[in-house]
């Protein structure tokens, strides 16, 4: 991970929740959606205006980006980016953040 990506503790229990998910069925297919995952995580550190403005969560502090059915829940800072979640599509977002 880059110096300019920070995790929350809830954000590492999500990741290690959806690989172990993922890999109950599939172990290559978890490492590889992780790396994919990942990666996002490096671009949106790089560039932390990429994701969606959400308005109404938090006074509009959160951005949101989808990796294939996870949405990755973060604020931007001055050098990069904090991951506040990164949720499975079809779960209750707003009450989880």
């Amino acid at each position: 991970m880059t110096s300019g990506l920070l995790l929350t503790s809830l954000a590492w229990g999500d990741l290690r929740e959806i690989g172990f998910q993922v890999a109950k069925d599939n172990p290559a297919a978890a490492d590889r959606l992780l790396d994919e995952i990942e990666e996002q995580l490096q671009l949106l550190a790089a560039n932390p205006d990429l994701g969606e403005v959400l308005p109404h969560i938090r006074q509009g502090q959160y951005r949101r980006f989808t990796v294939r059915k996870y949405v990755i829940y973060y604020v931007p800072t001055p050098d990069g980016i904090t991951v506040a979640r990164v949720l499975h599509g079809a779960r209750d977002h707003e009450k989880l953040l």
